[in-house]
């Protein structure tokens, strides 16, 4: 947090131009990179916007931009050498008829993952990498995440807008999203361990 607290003070000194391009590369790069705070940033922008009386649609735009560009970018990588790596090199922490599995899963329940992947902190790109590996369409993925984007985006600005003056209220929100959104990838990812294990385990014994 002391880390955040120190790029939202230099934020405070950079002009609204320059804001909205970093905030288009935070938004493109937290798809790749999962720690990168773009929720916060994108929150505290939108006060400074609303506190000097800066136009709001901008930093709205180029937000959603990054945002989706990053995901299309995440979900490209994983369409063009996602399957021969996790595929075609079968890895032992990953194998591929447990693979197999989670893709038929998320064929199934892909497209509801990929409209609320931005709830989902920490995953981003893993779900990207995953839409882009499975059999759904990539303008449909463009579609639906472009419009969650949009949703998730405006709000976060509502917020920084309507009680950024408050930055202690903003972090305490943040903060308890973040360990509500922590709980459940953490349980997430230790139900996905146990499965995998579990499977690993009958696939040898049917061996």
């Amino acid at each position: 947090m002391e880390l955040l607290k120190n790029i939202i003070e230099i934020l405070g000194h950079v002009n609204p131009t320059n804001l909205i391009v970093i905030i288009f590369l935070v938004s493109f790069i937290e798809n790749i990179l999962p720690p990168i705070p773009g929720d916060t940033m994108l929150v505290f922008t939108a006060y400074l916007f609303g506190t000097f009386a800066y136009s709001l649609v901008y930093l709205f735009i180029f937000s959603l931009l990054g945002s989706v560009v990053g995901f299309m970018f995440a979900f490209a990588v994983g369409h063009h050498w996602g399957r021969t790596f996790f595929f075609e090199i079968n890895h032992k922490w990953m194998p591929v008829n447990f693979l197999r599995r989670i893709e038929k899963k998320f064929n199934k329940y892909g497209l509801w993952v990929i409209f609320w992947n931005r709830l989902f902190l920490g995953m981003r790109t893993t779900i990207g990498v995953f839409a882009g590996i499975s059999n759904i369409k990539w303008w449909i993925t463009f579609i639906l995440i472009s419009i969650s984007t949009a949703i998730y985006n405006f709000l976060l600005m509502a917020m920084g807008y309507c009680i950024g003056g408050n930055w202690e209220r903003v972090q305490m929100i943040l903060r308890e999203y973040n360990i509500i959104a922590g709980i459940i990838f953490f349980v997430l990812l230790v139900v996905w361990f146990f499965r995998r294990e579990k499977f690993i385990a009958n696939y040898k014994g049917k061996k």
